[in-house]
């Protein structure tokens, strides 16, 4: 499970499906930026991270460890304004 608090660009991140604190807790992102939070295994390693999407402009912002710091990955895709899907289309 986690949790994003868009006032400060904040991830709570859970290992487990339980009650409990977060396990991580980093900050990603532009607070206050109206930013989508998403979720996916953006580098195939098998282990979901986190990264943002900006409808404003189409622009997805991709990490690859749950940890502070820039995007690994910078790319618009799509009109702006549509919303965002996360996913492993072709199964590998």
């Amino acid at each position: 499970m986690g949790l994003f608090v868009p006032s400060t660009s904040t991830f709570f991140l859970r290992n487990a499906n339980a009650p409990g604190g977060a396990d991580v807790v980093f900050g990603f992102g532009p607070a206050g930026s109206g930013w989508t939070p998403l979720a996916g295994d953006f580098d195939g390693n098998g282990t979901d991270t986190v990264g943002l999407y900006s409808a404003s402009n189409g622009f997805y912002f991709l990490r690859n460890t749950n940890a502070p710091g820039g995007a690994d990955l910078t790319f618009g895709y799509g009109p702006a304004g549509v919303t965002p899907l996360v996913g492993d289309w072709d199964g590998m």
